[in-house]
């Protein structure tokens, strides 16, 4: 049974209403005002190469992105008052899972939007921001990471490291010693791998020309970048909580996580400058 009189009960349920808010409502009707503003900006009468199917088409497929996402709002707000009027956990189930529930399923309208209407993508990528800088040159992963971000990632693992070790020779029910190492190895492992393939260039042949495909790669690489430095931390604070016997304000964490990683990700596709042309349309 959940406690309503618990502070942490109250602030998981205002954590996770504002991870559904954002993740199925904010970021849904950002995504759907920005490709529409960038469907204005480059017409299908003044631009036919960019459109492999028809405006109305792409038009259809933002409408149903739109539909699909309030159609999951709707569902995950009837699952959180479920949840707090019968003082049950998620899906009557475990507080932790249904958060990731949540998650993964704030997440299917942009893989509809992704591999439905991925050559659509394409028209983001190609027509990315016009500015030339001497970013272009860019070659080496050293530059394309500030050393700001380099010193964080390396905080967070001495952190995270100083932490595990302070658990082992003080240990709380749950802790999982240095089985916990083993994930931060896979977060390192996963995301080094990403950032390897992201400065080689995999996956980019469909971006055309060499300035574009850097101005890409550079984005690509600090939401990746962000997303790893978020992710250390994360797992020192809710290290830290757990230790604390306060796991409940964890979940609150992990809610508020999910939303940053959230927004992140949706960035690597759509940000304001993509929507802004360099000149005007002819």
């Amino acid at each position: 049974m959940m406690n309503l009189s618990d502070p942490a009960v109250i602030w998981f349920y205002i954590a996770v209403a504002l991870q559904i808010s954002v993740t199925t409502v904010f970021v849904p009707l950002k995504i759907k005002s920005q490709f529409t503003k960038y469907l204005s900006f480059y017409t299908e009468e003044d631009h036919p190469a960019l459109y492999t199917s028809s405006s109305k088409v792409i038009d259809y497929a933002l409408r149903f992105y739109l539909l699909m996402s309030i159609s999951i709002a709707v569902a995950s707000f009837y699952f959180l008052y479920s949840s707090f009027t019968n003082k049950q956990e998620l899906f009557n189930w475990d507080n932790q899972s249904g958060i990731m529930v949540l998650f993964v399923m704030s997440l299917l309208p942009l893989f509809f939007l992704i591999f439905v209407n991925k050559r659509y993508f394409k028209l983001l990528k190609d027509h990315a921001s016009k500015k030339r800088t001497a970013s272009l040159v860019i070659r080496r992963w050293q530059e394309f990471i500030p050393k700001f971000s380099i010193a964080l990632l390396v905080l967070g693992h001495i952190l995270f490291v100083s932490v595990n070790q302070y658990f082992q020779q003080q240990p709380f029910d749950g802790f999982a010693g240095y089985v916990n190492y083993l994930g931060v190895i896979f977060l390192d492992t996963v995301n080094l791998v990403v950032i390897s393939l992201i400065i080689k260039g995999k996956n980019l042949s469909q971006v055309n020309g060499e300035d574009k495909k850097r101005i890409f790669q550079a984005r690509a690489i600090k939401i990746n970048v962000t997303i790893w430095i978020i992710a250390i931390y994360y797992l020192v604070i809710a290290l830290l909580l757990a230790g604390a016997e306060l796991r409940d304000y964890a979940l609150v964490i992990q809610s508020l996580y999910f939303v940053l990683i959230y927004v992140m990700v949706n960035k690597l596709f759509v940000s304001s400058s993509d929507v802004t042309p360099s000149h005007p349309t002819i």
